[in-house]
Parts: C-alpha cells; sequence; structure tokens
C-alpha cells in the first residue's frame, strides 16, 4: 500500500471515530425541548414513571417523572407499609456501647439514603433530652438511625446498619407506632396526593418531564371500628 493510500485510510478511520463520538454525545445529551413549567395540583393516578393529575382549573396532565431523585415524597402512611420498606430511619436513645435503644420506638421513617440523609448513626443535634429521664450511668445519647430492613416480626424490627459491628440491631416498636415517608422514589403515590411541581419542561405534545417536584401523601384512612 503506497503512503498516499495509507493516509487515506487512517483520515477515513479517523473521521468515522469523530462522527461516532458525535453521535453518542448527541445522544446523551438528548433532553425534551419545551417551554418551562411549574405548578400544583391533585395526583389522578400513578403507574412506572408516570403520574396523571389535575390542576386548580380542572385541567389533566401527563408527567414524566426523570430518573435522577429529583422528587421528594413525604408524608404518613399505615404501619403495613413497613413491611415493604427497604430502607428505614429511627429517632431514640442509643447506647452505641451496649447496642440498646433506650424505649420503643413510636416513628419510624421510610427512607431513601443519600449523601446528605445516609444509613448508619447520626447524632440527632435537634433533641431536647431530659436528663431526669434517662440512666445517668448509660451512654446515651440521641441518635437518628438508618439502615435496611432485615426482618419484621410483630413490634420487632431487626436493621443492617451501617457502621455498627455486627451491623444487625434489634428495634422495639411501640404499640402506636407511626410510618412516615421520606423517599425519592413514586411507588407510593396514589390517586388523591397533591404534587408541587417545581420545575419541569412542557414539550409540544403536551407531555411535561419532571426534574423537581414535592408530592405530599394523603393520609391513610382510619380502619373502620368493628
Amino acid at each position: 500500500m503506497s503512503v498516499r493510500s495509507q493516509l487515506f485510510v487512517v483520515l477515513a478511520t479517523a473521521l468515522w471515530i469523530a462522527a461516532s463520538a458525535a453521535g453518542v454525545s448527541a445522544q446523551k445529551s438528548k433532553k425534551p425541548h419545551g417551554e418551562s413549567f411549574h405548578g400544583k395540583g391533585v395526583i389522578e393516578s400513578s403507574g412506572g414513571d408516570e403520574i396523571k393529575m389535575t390542576t386548580a382549573d380542572g385541567d389533566s396532565l401527563v408527567l414524566k417523572i426523570a430518573k435522577s431523585g429529583g422528587v421528594h415524597v413525604t408524608g404518613i402512611v399505615a404501619p403495613e407499609e413497613l413491611h415493604h420498606a427497604k430502607n428505614v430511619q429511627v429517632i431514640a436513645l442509643f447506647d452505641k456501647k451496649t447496642r440498646r435503644i433506650k424505649d420503643p420506638v413510636k416513628k419510624v421513617t421510610i427512607f431513601t439514603p443519600t449523601k446528605d440523609q445516609p444509613a448508619g448513626v447520626l447524632p440527632d443535634t435537634s433533641a431536647k433530652v431530659d436528663d431526669d429521664s434517662i440512666d445517668l450511668h448509660a451512654n446515651w445519647k440521641p441518635c437518628i438511625i438508618g439502615g435496611s430492613v432485615q426482618t419484621l416480626s410483630g413490634q420487632k424490627l431487626t436493621l443492617n446498619v451501617p457502621g455498627l459491628t455486627p451491623a444487625r440491631l434489634k428495634v422495639e416498636l411501640a404499640d402506636d407506632f407511626q410510618v412516615s415517608v421520606d423517599v425519592t422514589d413514586i411507588h407510593l403515590v396514589k390517586a388523591g396526593d397533591k404534587i408541587d411541581v417545581r420545575k419541569a419542561i412542557k414539550t409540544d405534545a403536551g407531555v411535561i418531564h419532571v426534574m423537581e417536584a414535592t408530592i405530599r401523601l394523603a393520609k391513610p384512612k382510619k380502619p373502620k371500628a368493628e
């Protein structure tokens, strides 16, 4: 092969590589185009990555939820939801040396571990402790304890807590314990919940791609007394 032919092959190969890279880059940077949208409403239905909502004006809109974790879901759910939870937090007086929680836990939060809200044992700086109500000989500290659910049987909850050795921690739940949520996915969202879309793009087709939103779950209905 002549030098001229070799240069042609090299040049053609370089152009092909550059074109391929540009195509991949374009696919990665592809984002929905349209006008900025924000608004509030009530959820009609939810499934997969799609939510249907009704605005205060009665308009029915289709929302596509981004997978970037920009949706924040909070509220109270039925205690039965704890059986389906992957990660939970409890706030309690905790003795890390003896690995004991002082009292049965009254509130459990189903949460999504994040950089700002990691699993593990963290000090609860907002807690106010009445020293007269605790055993001063014990090393009780107000803590936020987060971990993955291992087992749940009756009022007995077992967590796998990063940073503890061993990592398994037994938690006793109070008879009237309450379950709240603080998650970044929409699997608990249902009709009647309220949504506040703060950042989104509405396409020409009318679909709204949501990047940031807050969803407040409707309070669960109390079972009717028999």
